[in-house]
């Protein structure tokens, strides 16, 4: 990443060496207006190439970057969902276990009344 990151700057740096060639040519003496301007366009034709060049560079790691991220994203929401379904089952095993321990200590509860009503 750090090695697509110095050919952008380069690739950059290389254009904006190539707008400045273009300054140069235009104050160049000696030169017939053709021929400034053939250089002018060979110049301008460059510096197009070089910043598409470091357009679709950038473009095309943002893509992959999106793409990285977006399979993360997706993974962190199946972890979360399956994180979700076990506490679902936990609580419902614990309300399950509540209303039985509810149940038992009603029954015992029940038995340990009628029991002492049998002794009196």
């Amino acid at each position: 990443m750090v090695g697509n990151h110095i050919q952008t700057i380069s690739l950059l740096g290389r254009a904006a060496k190539l707008r400045d060639q273009q300054v140069e040519v235009d104050s160049l003496k000696g030169y017939s207006k053709q021929e400034i301007s053939e250089l002018k366009e060979q110049m301008q034709n460059s510096y197009e190439d070089q910043l598409k060049r470091a357009t679709e560079m950038v473009e095309s790691r943002l893509e992959q970057r999106l793409a990285e991220e977006q399979t993360a994203r997706l993974k962190a929401e199946e972890a979360a969902q399956l994180a979700q379904g076990k506490s679902n089952d936990e609580i419902c095993k614990l309300r399950k276990d509540l209303e039985s321990a509810q149940r038992e200590t009603a029954e015992l509860r029940e038995e340990y009344e009628n029991s002492w009503c049998a002794i009196l």
